[in-house]
Formats: C-alpha cells, structure tokens, sequence
C-alpha cells in the first residue's frame, strides 16, 4: 500500500506531546510510528502489524531510522499480544465495509474492515490505555454517526475532532480523532487539503512541512 494523505495528516496532527508510551495498530511500514517518533523524542512506541510482509517492512524501516531504539516492531493480532497499557492508541484501521474486496488478499486485508475495524480498534483501546490516554484514528466522515454512537458507548467524550477535505468546495471526506475516556468537550477544526489549482494549501503544507522534501 502506498503512503497516503490520510496517514500523513494523522501522524502531523496527532498530538503526543504528554505521552510516554504508545501503540500503533495496524502499523503496516511504520509511517506513524516513525512520524511520532521524529515529532516526540520521549515517546516510546510498539508498532503491531498483522500481515507479515509490511511487519519486514515496517521493520526495515525502522532499523534504517535514527529512531530505532524507541520503536518496537511485533508481527502479531492486536488480541494475541500481551502488552501494558499505555498513553496513546494511534491507528489509520481499514474502514471499507462493501461487500467487493480486492482479489488481491493483502490489499484486501489493508483496505476492509475484517478483524481490526473501528468497533474492534475501540474495544482494544479499552483494555489498553491508562487512565487518561487518548485513542488516535482516522475514518469516512460518511460514518460519523455510526462511529460516533459506538466512542459514546464506549465513552470516549473528550477530545479533538479534525474534518478533512480535498479542496474548499468539496464536501468533507474524513475525521480525524483523538479522544480520551473522561467527561469534556471536543474541539473540531476543518483541514483542506489542496487549493484550487491543485497544490497544496498552506495550513496543510504547514501541518505537514516536517515530512515532505
């Protein structure tokens, strides 16, 4: 899978800065693992990727950074693994739910909800943040209400909310959150993506001008 704007806008906007510890699910090569960890110097990370090609490449990728010694890389289910709790959950999950996959299985497995999708990222999140860590992921705006329902259930209530879209008179296509299990409010902002003629605008060349050459 290629490296998409919805990765790099989650591992730019995510906000570790009162973290110690974190989780990335589904880590496929690592991207967010390595965007926390250049953004974060105290932040140590385990990268859990289930198919075992992107956990090599996950890992080769990390043995290649400066930021080898704060990213452990595990290639294992999220419900097999026996891990402490920690402060962030981040994860950009497979969020299609159409009953037309991909022949190609691997493709398939990154794309569609299968056994890490949003409702199963929740219930993980649940037995491992602490007290007070936040849960980190993109999805469809499509299904906000659906989502949202399931983080109130599971009472997710505090936080930030970032709507993605590609350009200012396209209709929003993402959210992006980050939100913890204690009482507050959420603050929502919008992010578009390019401007008219096609580059990229400034707040989003800002968000990301860590990342791109």
């Amino acid at each position: 899978m290629k490296v998409g704007t919805d990765s790099v806008i989650l591992g730019a906007w995510t906000d570790a800065s009162h973290c110690r510890t974190a989780i990335d699910v589904g880590a496929g090569c690592g991207l967010l693992s390595l965007m926390l960890a250049q953004r974060f110097a105290e932040l140590s990370i385990t990268a859990i990727e289930i198919d075992p090609g992107a956990a090599a490449d996950c890992l080769s990728n990390v043995v290649a950074s400066p930021f080898a010694n704060r990213i452990n890389v595990i290639n294992d289910d999220i419900f097999s693994v026996d891990i402490p709790r920690v402060d962030l959950i981040i994860c950009n999950p497979p969020f299609f739910t159409e009953t037309l996959h991909s022949p190609d299985k691997n493709r398939a497995e990154a794309r569609h909800e299968g056994n890490l999708g949003i409702d199963n990222l929740i219930k993980f999140s649940l037995g491992h943040l602490n007290e007070g860590g936040t849960l980190a992921f993109v999805a469809p705006s499509q299904r906000d209400s659906e989502i949202d329902l399931s983080l109130a259930i599971a009472g997710f209530a505090e936080g930030r909310l970032l709507h993605m879209r590609q350009r200012d008179t396209r209709p929003i296509v993402r959210s992006f959150r980050q939100l913890s299990i204690r009482q507050g409010i959420i603050k929502s902002d919008t992010l578009t993506v390019n401007n008219h003629d096609g580059s990229r605008s400034h707040e989003y060349a800002c968000l990301t001008s860590d990342f791109y050459l």
